[in-house]
């Protein structure tokens, strides 16, 4: 049993651990990428109709693939993570009364709202409203390309949101995982302790004749 509980808290803190490294570096990539595009200033060939800004079609062509590799990473760690933490409170005897346990608890599940809010319901439409402005913007229809731009102005503060509100919240449960692993729980001595004084000693005259 303490080889499989030891086995599932390394898979679980593992998991956060490249969920959160994963989801800040796309978020650090995504704060530095547009400003170095916006100094090159990039001409585009295939949006050459296009009087608008390339550098910010480039940088939101090169964030996109790198959210969407993100988005994939994070659902794989987010299932591992829950996972492991359900079969240790079910099945391995993590204290469900434990404050740490109770914080790690809560913060998968924000983490899992943030994550599950940006992948299922922010994404499809932001990514939609990506590809009309791009394809809006390579024959030159300033028009749609002023309606679609709007659009993606409007998601992508929610989106920003979001994966913020990720990283605090897995930062949180992965911090609150290390303290439970390390330190261990004084409730669960107390109980073994009182458990220990609640036995009978066993009669002399038994242990007599058994001998």
């Amino acid at each position: 049993m303490t080889h499989w509980k030891a086995f599932f808290e390394t898979v679980h803190l593992a998991a956060l651990g490249v969920w959160l490294g994963v989801v800040a570096a796309a978020g650090g990539f995504a704060a530095s990428v547009f400003p170095v595009m916006r100094e090159l200033d990039p001409k585009l060939p295939a949006f050459g109709a296009y009087a608008g800004e390339h550098w910010l079609i480039m940088g939101g062509a090169v964030a996109q693939r790198v959210f969407l590799l993100t988005d994939i990473v994070q659902f794989v760690c987010a299932v591992l993570a829950m996972g492991t933490l359900g079969c240790l409170i079910a099945f391995l005897g993590l204290p469900r009364q434990r404050p740490a346990t109770i914080v790690r608890a809560c913060a998968l599940g924000l983490a899992l709202a943030c994550a599950a809010g940006s992948i299922i319901i922010v994404a499809p439409p932001l990514n939609a409203a990506l590809k009309m402005y791009w394809r809006a913007a390579q024959v030159g229809d300033m028009g749609a390309v002023a309606v679609h731009k709007a659009a993606v102005d409007e998601l992508h503060p929610i989106a920003s949101k979001l994966m913020a509100g990720t990283v605090l919240a897995v930062f949180v449960a992965f911090i609150a995982g290390l303290w439970a692993t390390a330190r261990p729980w004084e409730g669960a001595k107390a109980t073994a302790a009182s458990r220990g004084r609640g036995r009978y000693e066993e009669p002399t005259l038994l242990r007599g004749k058994r001998a």
